[in-house]
Protein backbone atom coordinates (compact mmCIF):
# COMPACT_ATOMS: atom_id res chain seq x y z
CA UNK A 1 0.00 0.00 0.00
CA UNK A 2 1.42 3.46 -0.83
CA UNK A 3 2.45 5.84 1.90
CA UNK A 4 0.69 8.58 0.10
CA UNK A 5 -2.61 7.86 -1.13
CA UNK A 6 -2.18 10.45 -3.76
CA UNK A 7 0.08 8.59 -5.13
CA UNK A 8 -2.16 6.21 -7.16
CA UNK A 9 -3.38 9.41 -9.11
CA UNK A 10 -0.32 10.46 -10.70
CA UNK A 11 -0.61 8.79 -13.75
CA UNK A 12 -4.31 10.55 -14.08
CA UNK A 13 -3.03 13.54 -13.14
CA UNK A 14 -0.01 13.18 -15.91
CA UNK A 15 -2.11 12.19 -18.45
CA UNK A 16 -4.57 14.96 -17.64
CA UNK A 17 -1.81 17.67 -18.00
CA UNK A 18 -0.67 15.75 -21.29
CA UNK A 19 -4.12 16.24 -22.76
CA UNK A 20 -4.88 20.18 -21.00
CA UNK A 21 -1.37 21.34 -22.96
CA UNK A 22 -1.88 19.06 -26.22
CA UNK A 23 -6.00 20.74 -26.37
CA UNK A 24 -5.11 24.30 -25.41
CA UNK A 25 -2.33 25.09 -27.22
CA UNK A 26 -2.51 27.67 -30.04
CA UNK A 27 -3.98 25.53 -33.24
CA UNK A 28 -0.96 26.80 -35.02
CA UNK A 29 1.49 25.14 -32.88
CA UNK A 30 0.26 22.17 -32.54
CA UNK A 31 2.14 19.03 -34.30
CA UNK A 32 0.95 18.05 -37.21
CA UNK A 33 1.76 14.09 -37.47
CA UNK A 34 1.11 11.71 -39.65
CA UNK A 35 -2.06 10.69 -39.38
CA UNK A 36 -2.79 6.87 -39.60
CA UNK A 37 -6.24 7.31 -37.73
CA UNK A 38 -8.59 9.78 -37.47
CA UNK A 39 -9.10 12.64 -35.37
CA UNK A 40 -11.57 11.42 -33.58
CA UNK A 41 -10.52 7.40 -32.86
CA UNK A 42 -7.52 9.99 -31.45
CA UNK A 43 -9.71 11.62 -28.94
CA UNK A 44 -11.75 8.19 -28.06
CA UNK A 45 -8.27 6.31 -26.89
CA UNK A 46 -6.73 9.48 -24.99
CA UNK A 47 -9.69 9.39 -22.91
CA UNK A 48 -10.00 5.58 -23.02
CA UNK A 49 -6.58 5.90 -21.34
CA UNK A 50 -7.17 8.50 -18.94
CA UNK A 51 -10.71 6.67 -17.51
CA UNK A 52 -8.51 3.58 -16.82
CA UNK A 53 -5.96 6.01 -15.10
CA UNK A 54 -8.41 7.07 -13.29
CA UNK A 55 -10.62 4.13 -12.38
CA UNK A 56 -6.93 2.41 -11.48
CA UNK A 57 -7.07 5.65 -8.90
CA UNK A 58 -10.32 5.46 -7.52
CA UNK A 59 -10.81 1.49 -7.42
CA UNK A 60 -7.66 1.74 -5.10
CA UNK A 61 -10.36 3.33 -2.72
CA UNK A 62 -13.18 1.40 -2.75
CA UNK A 63 -14.75 -2.13 -1.69
CA UNK A 64 -14.07 -5.06 -3.54
CA UNK A 65 -17.29 -5.26 -5.45
CA UNK A 66 -17.62 -1.74 -6.27
CA UNK A 67 -16.12 -1.73 -9.49
CA UNK A 68 -19.23 -0.06 -10.83
CA UNK A 69 -18.62 2.99 -8.64
CA UNK A 70 -15.28 3.48 -9.35
CA UNK A 71 -15.68 3.62 -13.24
CA UNK A 72 -19.19 5.56 -12.69
CA UNK A 73 -16.91 8.42 -10.95
CA UNK A 74 -13.96 8.06 -13.46
CA UNK A 75 -16.45 8.29 -16.37
CA UNK A 76 -17.98 11.47 -14.97
CA UNK A 77 -14.72 13.15 -14.22
CA UNK A 78 -13.18 12.09 -17.58
CA UNK A 79 -16.62 13.08 -19.63
CA UNK A 80 -16.59 16.65 -17.84
CA UNK A 81 -12.92 16.90 -18.41
CA UNK A 82 -13.40 16.35 -21.89
CA UNK A 83 -16.61 18.93 -22.18
CA UNK A 84 -14.68 21.17 -20.49
CA UNK A 85 -12.21 21.10 -23.12
CA UNK A 86 -14.07 21.88 -26.02
CA UNK A 87 -15.97 24.84 -24.32
CA UNK A 88 -12.23 26.26 -23.97
CA UNK A 89 -11.62 25.43 -27.02
CA UNK A 90 -14.61 27.08 -28.10
CA UNK A 91 -14.06 30.36 -26.29
CA UNK A 92 -10.58 31.08 -26.22
CA UNK A 93 -8.93 32.67 -28.92
CA UNK A 94 -6.12 30.42 -29.66
CA UNK A 95 -6.93 29.23 -33.36
CA UNK A 96 -9.17 25.90 -31.72
CA UNK A 97 -12.53 25.25 -31.98
CA UNK A 98 -14.73 23.43 -29.72
CA UNK A 99 -16.52 20.87 -31.43
CA UNK A 100 -19.29 18.24 -29.90
CA UNK A 101 -18.25 15.76 -32.15
CA UNK A 102 -14.88 15.60 -30.54
CA UNK A 103 -16.81 15.06 -27.25
CA UNK A 104 -18.39 12.51 -28.09
CA UNK A 105 -15.53 10.52 -29.59
CA UNK A 106 -14.08 11.41 -25.43
CA UNK A 107 -17.35 9.97 -24.27
CA UNK A 108 -17.06 6.43 -26.61
CA UNK A 109 -13.70 6.28 -25.11
CA UNK A 110 -14.95 6.48 -22.12
CA UNK A 111 -17.66 3.56 -22.60
CA UNK A 112 -14.62 1.30 -24.66
CA UNK A 113 -12.84 1.50 -20.92
CA UNK A 114 -14.91 -0.04 -19.32
CA UNK A 115 -14.71 -3.60 -20.53
CA UNK A 116 -10.62 -2.74 -20.58
CA UNK A 117 -11.03 -2.20 -16.78
CA UNK A 118 -13.21 -4.57 -15.82
CA UNK A 119 -10.36 -7.22 -17.36
CA UNK A 120 -7.87 -5.87 -15.87
CA UNK A 121 -9.67 -5.72 -12.26
CA UNK A 122 -10.65 -9.36 -13.29
CA UNK A 123 -6.74 -10.45 -13.63
CA UNK A 124 -5.51 -8.25 -11.15
CA UNK A 125 -3.54 -6.30 -12.72
CA UNK A 126 -4.70 -3.07 -11.03
CA UNK A 127 -3.53 -4.71 -7.48
CA UNK A 128 -0.09 -5.87 -9.38
CA UNK A 129 0.61 -1.99 -10.41
CA UNK A 130 -0.08 -0.48 -6.69
CA UNK A 131 1.20 -2.39 -4.86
Amino acid sequence: MPRNKVVVFIPALFWAGIISFMTLIPGKDVPKPIMIVSDKTIHALIFMTLTIFLVLGFNYFVKKNSFIKSYVVSALIALSFGIAIEFFQHFMNVGRKGDWEDALADFIGIIVAFPIVKMLIKFRLFERVIR
